[in-house]
């Protein structure tokens, strides 16, 4: 049991001859300082149900460079209570990261104001402005034949005596041009907003089309997220029971096929349809 109590000791003692602060250490994990501050004195309740407050201390461990096997036989002894009730403000905190946080804050409005230009370039394009009436005018047709009776047959128009003359040949005339309505597609990566409804604690991880992470973490029950970016998004949820999705303004089922052990992976598309994550592809877990 000793080395269960000195554990904590032991992070903190490390995190110091590394040279490192609690501000460093909890900016290269994603957490909140108070979660740092937490498995180092100890006060494993104050991070939440024991399943986060371990999966913590290891990923803590390992950034220290702590044999994973140390940290599983002291992780093994600890009695890692479950609190009657997480403070929500530092659940909350917890879940996002407050620097995390801080640095996507700005994403929801550029991903508005992209949605704003596109907008503006559909009705400045106006594809329906070509109407089925609208039409390329014909080529001119050839010049009529000399009508006139007094002129002599040697003097008359080609075109009117039905001979050919040396010359140029004459062009053809042109096809007659129709003026063909554009089509419209959904782009490969338009903005898409999701929107996460938590009816129990919940690991999420959602990355846009670029594969840039946007959240990973708790998302305590009773809250919810919202997402804008850039289709298509890759999404993971470590209790896919207890969340509801909607996509824009409807809401989007998640089918079964999606949902193995209870954790869903999946991909929004543009035109908001759900597809399965690509063989082959990272997939991130719960802690």
């Amino acid at each position: 049991m000793s080395d269960a109590v000195d554990l904590p000791e032991r992070l903190r003692a490390e995190r110091e001859r590394r040279g490192l602060s609690v501000q460093q250490a909890a900016d290269d994990l994603r957490l909140d300082p108070r979660v740092i501050a937490a498995l180092e004195s100890g006060e494993f309740a104050n991070v939440g149900a024991p399943v986060y407050a371990k999966g913590h201390l290891k990923k803590y461990a390992a950034l220290l460079g702590i044999p994973s096997a140390d940290v599983t036989a002291m992780i093994g002894q600890l009695d890692v209570p479950v609190p009657e009730q997480v403070n929500a403000d530092m659940a909350t905190r917890i879940a996002a990261g407050a620097r995390f946080g801080g640095r996507s804050s700005k994403r929801p409005a550029v991903g508005v104001a992209l949605l704003a230009v596109l907008i503006a370039g559909v009705l400045w394009w106006k594809p329906w402005r070509w109407g089925a009436g609208e039409r390329a005018i014909p080529a001119a047709s050839p010049v009529a034949a000399d009508a006139n009776p007094a002129r002599p047959a040697a003097e008359r128009s080609p075109a009117a005596s039905g001979t050919s003359a040396p010359g140029p040949a004459a062009e053809p005339p042109a096809p007659q041009a129709t003026a063909a309505r554009p089509t419209t597609a959904p782009a490969a990566n338009a903005a898409v907003a999701l929107q996460f409804a938590f009816t129990a604690d919940c690991w999420v991880d959602v990355r846009d089309a670029r594969g840039t992470l946007l959240f990973q973490g708790i998302a305590p029950a009773g809250s919810s997220r919202r997402f804008n970016g850039r289709a298509p998004f890759t999404v993971t949820l470590g209790h896919a029971a207890g969340v509801t999705l909607r996509i824009g303004d409807r809401p989007v089922a998640i089918a079964p096929s999606f949902v193995s052990g209870n954790i869903a992976r999946f991909v929004v598309g543009a035109d908001g349809a759900l597809s399965a994550v690509p063989a082959g592809s990272a997939q991130p877990s719960p802690p």
